[in-house]
């Protein structure tokens, strides 16, 4: 079938109300966005990204976290994606996962998922970086790294709370091969936001400094 189809059809997944078949068209979508880069540019000129803001307001933790993992193979190489995902207001929905922890539908692995999207999306963006300051994103990527140093030091450092959630999210993302997410993991991550985002912007570093 010819790839523009197969996206086509893929992207209409992700409308679908039966959570098995959105569930199925994100992982779909997943495995051929981040092995082909025509795949991700065609993704983008089909609107995809404002599809993907809907699949990260789903309660379901495997749709929510695959997408997230799109988020980040889409603005990791491509400028223009992470400007669209400003004006789309996908950041802002990322920024509401990350809000939202601890939560039913925001375990740790998917905690650590969003940190990453953050991460890609304003990497070279003084854009996305001034608008995730002026929303406010800056206090729950601090209070994310709080959390997870804080329980660390209390010896709580090993795999996730949420082992049967995540681990049925973790074979969805990378076929099993994941490693599970823990503390140390979300620590590593969260500062990896953070650095991406007070990057070369002095609002926002004295913004962090602020929080402490």
């Amino acid at each position: 079938m010819h790839g523009t189809q197969t996206l086509e059809i893929l992207l209409r997944c992700l409308s679908n109300i039966d959570e098995e078949v959105l569930l199925s068209g994100c992982c779909a979508l997943y495995a051929l966005i981040q092995r082909s880069p025509p795949a991700r540019l065609l993704f983008l000129r089909k609107n995809g990204v404002a599809e993907l803001g809907e699949c990260l307001r789903d309660y379901n933790t495997g749709i929510k976290g695959t997408s997230l993992q799109i988020v980040c193979a889409l603005a990791s190489e491509n400028e223009p994606a992470r400007e669209e995902m400003r004006q789309e207001e996908l950041l802002l929905c990322v920024l509401r996962t990350i809000q939202s922890f601890p939560a039913e539908d925001v375990t740790l692995g998917v905690l650590d998922a969003a940190l990453e999207a953050v991460a890609h999306i304003v990497t070279n963006s003084p854009a996305n970086q001034e608008y995730l300051r002026m929303q406010g994103g800056i206090d729950p990527l601090v209070d994310a790294l709080r959390y997870a140093i804080d329980r660390i030091a209390v010896g709580q450092g090993g795999p996730t709370h949420d082992v049967e959630s995540d681990a049925v999210v973790d074979a969805i993302w990378m076929g099993g091969d994941r490693p599970g997410v823990d503390l140390l993991k979300v620590t590593e991550t969260a500062c990896f936001a953070l650095s991406n985002v007070v990057y070369h912007c002095s609002e926002n570093q004295a913004a962090a400094l602020e929080l402490g």
